[in-house]
């Protein structure tokens, strides 16, 4: 059963912020699974450019020995997954994947997620925007077996 189905979009003004995608269950279930994906991936464009330039030159003056290419690196957008139940933490998995399946059960769980019981109770779907430079558009698909 999908409870949760939504596109969103997300611009620069959610950068290193979170977003709370709470919802509840009156009743048990044997699993959650989650799908999100979002992209584009790479940053491109002015307010990237002025990051990577600022960014590099902070880093420069600090370790003088850093060669000019890194200034050549890309920049990503960096957005992760966490879920809560009832307030308790039940797990994250930070990484730079941005397709991303994730089950969370009593019997196996995903890296990153505990192993529990998917009961009754308020749930939450915490996105955090560790970076976002560019418009982003973010699908997130939450289901119950």
């Amino acid at each position: 059963m999908i409870i949760i189905d939504k596109e969103y979009k997300f611009d620069s003004s959610f950068n290193q912020t979170h977003k709370l995608i709470p919802f509840s269950l009156d009743e048990d279930y044997k699993a959650l699974e989650v799908e999100f994906s979002y992209g584009p991936k790479l940053c491109e464009g002015p307010l990237t450019d002025l990051a990577k330039k600022e960014g590099f030159e902070k880093l420069k003056a600090e370790n003088p020995e850093i060669s000019d290419s890194l200034m050549d690196s890309n920049i990503l957008n960096l957005i992760s997954l966490s879920v809560r139940k009832d307030g308790r933490f039940l797990g994250n998995y930070h990484n730079h994947k941005s397709e991303q399946e994730i089950l969370i059960s009593k019997d196996k769980s995903s890296f990153g997620f505990n192993r529990t019981d998917i009961s009754r109770g308020d749930y939450e779907i915490i996105l955090s925007f560790h970076n976002i430079l560019t418009d982003v558009t973010l699908k997130l698909k939450v289901g119950l077996k």
